[in-house]
């Protein structure tokens, strides 16, 4: 995965700004609850077509549903990555289909809505940088929706 290969300051900055969002929603306990919501839920909670998931102590919205061959190939570009970019080379056969993945989902946009007494809450994009030759996942969204309740806990408890 690529976020485990990320530099010391790269997590450290990751860390903080996770560490953030945490108290954004109201502390760990309520950021591990929605984790588990997210993982428990199946098949991926991003394809629900109200683009609204309950969790016990708010709402996860976001603004664009995703169909499932986007999701599918959004996840197999993610895997096959070396390096941040998820768009393929102009010799893999999907290149055309990822290209148009991105451009699909680039305006896609969430958003934490925690119970008002646990904070504001925050948003984040599924893709943070786009171009003709690179496109780059949110870290913050691949740790909400791909990576291991693990990886997320020792991220947020991370040495600075």
């Amino acid at each position: 995965m690529y976020l485990k290969k990320l530099s010391h300051e790269e997590k450290v900055s990751l860390s903080n700004e996770l560490n953030k969002y945490v108290e954004s929603v109201g502390g760990n306990r309520n950021f591990y609850e929605l984790l588990d919501t997210l993982r428990v839920r199946k098949p991926n909670p991003i394809l629900h077509k109200n683009c609204v998931i309950e969790y016990p102590e708010g709402l996860v919205k976001w603004n664009k549903v995703i169909h499932q061959d986007k999701y599918v190939l959004l996840k197999e570009a993610k895997d096959l990555r070396e390096d941040e970019n998820i768009l393929l080379d102009d010799s893999h056969k999907k290149q055309k289909k990822v290209l148009n993945m991105v451009k699909a989902l680039y305006p896609v946009e969430f958003e934490i809505l925690p119970i008002k007494e646990f904070g504001d809450g925050f948003c984040f994009k599924l893709i943070s940088e786009s171009s003709d030759s690179k496109a780059v996942l949110n870290p913050i969204f691949e740790l909400m929706f791909f990576s291991s309740t693990d990886f997320v806990k020792t991220l947020l408890k991370y040495e600075k």
